[in-house]
């Protein structure tokens, strides 16, 4: 599980947790001038982690 404030590194970016839920989470990609916030499920984030897209700094 991740908390708020971590950083992980995903798709050569890295991006940092603004909010978590019982279904998603909230980031932010830290490496852009331009990111905007983006939503991605529980479920997601875990095949990521699984198939080491997803590494946690």
């Amino acid at each position: 599980m991740l908390r708020i404030n971590d950083v992980v590194a995903f798709e050569e970016a890295r991006y940092r947790i603004l909010d978590v839920s019982d279904i998603r989470y909230t980031w932010i990609n830290v490496d852009s001038d331009k990111a905007f916030p983006e939503r991605v499920s529980v479920a997601e984030v875990e095949d990521f982690i699984l198939s080491e897209t997803l590494k946690k700094n």
